[in-house]
């Protein structure tokens, strides 16, 4: 009898996660079996600006330490990044190169956030005339700052999002060694 009830009550858990899990599952399937994905081989990875935010200050204020010019300097960048802020550095190259004041060509940075502090520095230094290669390492060390928190905090949520998966493994398993002889043994007792 108490092997009946833990049957049931086993066979009960089981139905009732696999209605709230299996449709998930079904929606992984199809994906599982066409096998893995290879990328298109013209399309490569797209790096986030966040990422080649400090890079593109730090070539900037180096070239610029070196006694190049803004237009120099801005050239040696768009050749060593890639996408997307290699397309956004190139738009600014070019409205330089055209003649455009540097406020004005800058000014279209400013759409990306990742970006925005270095345009904002050398829009400064332009107006201002101070040395723009000082204020241009600050702000790779702040962007590489700001990055760093950013994974930082989701390293620390990762925990907190690992719960639930964990929950759904070992709660059946808890139940099933651990409540339920208590409970077959409980009601077999009080049967006999």
């Amino acid at each position: 009898m108490a092997l009946a009830a833990a049957v049931l009550l086993v066979s009960a858990v089981w139905i009732g996660l696999g209605s709230r899990v299996g449709p998930r599952l079904n929606g992984l399937a199809p994906s599982l079996r066409a096998g893995p994905t290879v990328p298109a081989p013209d399309s490569a990875p797209i790096v986030a600006p966040a990422l080649q935010a400090p890079m593109v200050a730090d070539l900037l204020a180096v070239a610029l330490s070196a006694g190049a010019p803004m237009s120099v300097a801005l050239q040696v960048t768009v050749d060593a990044t890639d996408d997307p802020s290699r397309s956004v550095l190139q738009r600014v190259l070019a409205a330089l190169e055209l003649g455009a004041d540097p406020s004005v060509a800058w000014a279209g940075v400013f759409d990306q956030p990742a970006l925005e502090p270095i345009a904002r520095a050398v829009i400064r230094s332009h107006h201002s005339g101070a040395p723009l290669a000082d204020v241009l390492e600050t702000a790779a060390a702040d962007a590489r700052h700001a990055h760093r928190a950013e994974i930082e905090t989701c390293a620390r949520s990762a925990g907190v999002r690992a719960v639930a998966p964990l929950a759904l493994c070992y709660l059946p398993a808890y139940l099933l060694v651990g409540v339920v002889p208590v409970i077959a043994g409980f009601a077999g007792s009080v049967l006999n």
